[in-house]
């Protein structure tokens, strides 16, 4: 056995510990997120190839399965939501889920005729990108993408399709402007998708590919679905997971975004062709989006708001948009007249104030790092609520000890202060702790 391949053994026995026994997994219910874990690690294993794919818990392989036509229906572009942007740096993976439903009881698509109960789409939608296009050729054999990048501009939609009774994971390919451009859309196949190159809009180039047929999921299981889309070199791949199942779709690399990839968004919308998603009065959802580097790192974000699919939702985003150092995007969407919006570890949402407010006393959230801490230097929390510590007073924004004294963070008290090394320290002194207020403590080595 090789070391490569032990190396991963020994990585996939360590996952399995992890992982709810059997049992567990046949108590689960709508909302059970107990497979979340199982649900990333296999979102994070590439295919072997091209093709579609499913894998059963607590199996850690993908096994083949049959690819589907797309469906007739396609999916539309347009501003609409809040985004997560990176701040640096390009995106190899995406997921989305949702990590708090309340009053959600119906949801059905709206599309000018009549409703359609528990039809909708969750879509990962990444930003326009200039494209290389190794799936594009013209009628005379050359590839324009390659010579000139800026006139083929390119967009990626990985949607799950549902349409009330079943599902389907899909992957649309588009070239903007590239008919009206050139006049006819690229000949053949788009690279090795199966799919052909077909006008849209007049103006646009379209090639959809159809992955495995999943079951029809009932809105009320929004909670327990995690949606995941992902772009390497070679590979573009669409990853649904509900409770012990999960469903693949990996096609090859068409237009290059893996290249240019630095925005994702992420939400659920409806079914296809701009139709909206529309729940019962008093729905509110939270959503997170998560952005993975191409090493696994996790890159700062922000959520701006401008999005990019033209399917829609009833949902108003009247709740504020939290991002964070880890790739995170939080925002909270509802129709309810009072919603209770998302708010970051250490605060709770103040009705009153339609405000995030630090959940002990005296303590500020930050606007930029959303983080809630004691305004005074120094201080901690005691009883609830931000003081400065026993034996120290207050001295401007700062908390201070005594004249001629210093905080000695070990000992937790005011102690004589030095700028050096004090000489009853027969053995010499530990590298100095540094007070709050930016000066050096000493503490004596102990003797022989």
């Amino acid at each position: 056995m090789t070391p490569k391949l032990r190396a991963g053994l020994a990585a996939g026995l360590a996952f399995a510990a992890l992982l709810p026994s059997r049992r567990a997994a046949a108590a689960a219910d709508a909302k059970d997120t107990t497979y979340r874990p199982w649900h990333r690690y296999m979102a994070q294993v590439h295919s072997p190839k091209a093709g579609c794919f499913t894998a059963t818990y607590p199996s850690t392989t993908w096994k083949p399965t049959k690819c589907a036509p797309p469906p007739k229906k396609r999916f539309d572009v347009g501003p609409t939501d809040y985004y997560a942007k990176l701040e640096y740096g390009r995106i190899e993976s995406v997921s989305g889920d949702f990590i708090d439903i309340s009053g959600l009881s119906s949801e059905n698509n709206s599309e000018g005729g009549p409703l359609t109960p528990n039809a909708y789409s969750l879509q990962i939608n990444p930003n326009y990108f200039d494209s290389s296009g190794p799936g594009v050729l013209i009628g005379n054999g050359t590839n324009p993408c390659a010579v000139d990048g800026a006139n083929c501009e390119g967009w990626q939609q990985f949607v799950y399709f549902n349409n009330g009774s079943g599902g389907q994971i899909v992957i649309e390919y588009w070239l903007p402007g590239f008919l009206s451009t050139y006049g006819s859309c690229p000949i053949g196949r788009a690279a090795q998708t199966g799919s052909t190159w077909t006008p849209s809009n007049g103006t646009d180039c379209l090639a959809g590919i159809g992955g495995p047929f999943t079951p029809s999921f009932d809105v009320s299981q929004l909670g327990s679905i995690e949606f995941t889309a992902a772009a390497t070199g070679t590979m573009d791949e669409a990853t649904l997971s509900v409770g012990t199942a999960t469903y693949r779709l990996s096609a090859a690399n068409v237009l290059g975004l893996n290249a240019d990839w630095w925005s994702a968004e992420f939400n659920v919308y409806g079914a296809g062709g701009g139709s909206t998603a529309v729940f019962n009065p008093g729905t509110t959802v939270t959503v997170v989006d998560t952005v993975t580097g191409p090493d696994g790192s996790m890159i700062p974000a922000s959520c701006p708001f401008a999005g990019f699919t033209g399917e829609k939702n009833n949902l108003n985003l009247t709740c504020p948009c939290f991002a964070n150092n880890a790739g995170q995007v939080f925002f909270t969407e509802s129709n309810a007249a009072n919603p209770v919006c998302y708010c970051p570890a250490g605060s709770t949402w103040n009705q009153s104030t339609a405000s995030c407010q630090c959940d002990v006393a005296g303590q500020i959230l930050n606007p930029v790092t959303h983080q809630c801490s004691c305004p005074l230097i120094g201080a901690i929390v005691s009883r609830g609520a931000c003081a400065c510590p026993p034996a120290l007073g207050k001295e401007g924004d700062s908390c201070a000890c005594p004249a001629g004294t210093i905080y000695n963070v070990r000992a937790r008290r005011c102690v004589p202060s030095s700028s050096t090394c004090p000489s009853s320290c027969r053995y010499g002194c530990y590298a100095p702790y540094v007070s709050p207020q930016g000066q050096p403590v000493w503490n004596c080595k102990p003797g022989p």
